[in-house]
């Protein structure tokens, strides 16, 4: 009978171990999750070939109505800072070109979102911007650095 005791003693303080140990653990990702996946458009979120395609879709698409100078630089800055990435993509590809929106493919509209940001100085690197509206949300819109 002592022995059932001890064992059942063991056995639920293994059980409270394992689920203080899984809360802690659950914790701890719902910590790092949303921060661990935040990234700025100063983390090199483009590349500079994306950017170079999306300059060549601009010039044919875009120059009937705009300069690339009205759309980036300070002035992107300045309309979208504390916003995301997702929010310019779904922003162009729902409303541009005008009498023809969502007429370009989602990585052509991504591409130009990367050429306005190279136009508006944030750094390219390897990766590209995907066209993945989930994952464009999930990069802000910052200053750059000084």
């Amino acid at each position: 009978m002592q022995k059932t005791s001890s064992f059942r003693l063991v056995a639920s303080g293994f059980a409270v171990g394992v689920l203080v140990g899984a809360i802690a653990s659950a914790t701890v990702r719902a910590q790092d999750g949303p921060a661990a996946d935040a990234r700025t458009v100063v983390d090199k979120v483009y590349s500079t070939a994306q950017a170079g395609r999306g300059e060549e879709k601009f010039n044919l698409v875009c120059t009937a109505c705009h300069l690339v100078s009205d759309l980036s630089g300070s002035r992107l800055r300045e309309k979208w800072e504390d916003q995301t990435v997702g929010d310019v993509f779904d922003f162009i590809s729902n409303s541009m070109p005008e009498g023809d929106p969502g007429s370009l493919t989602k990585d052509e509209y991504v591409s130009i979102v990367a050429y306005l940001l190279k136009q508006s100085g944030y750094p390219a690197g390897e990766a590209e911007l995907p066209p993945d509206t989930a994952v464009l949300a999930k990069v802000k819109i910052v200053p750059l650095p000084k």
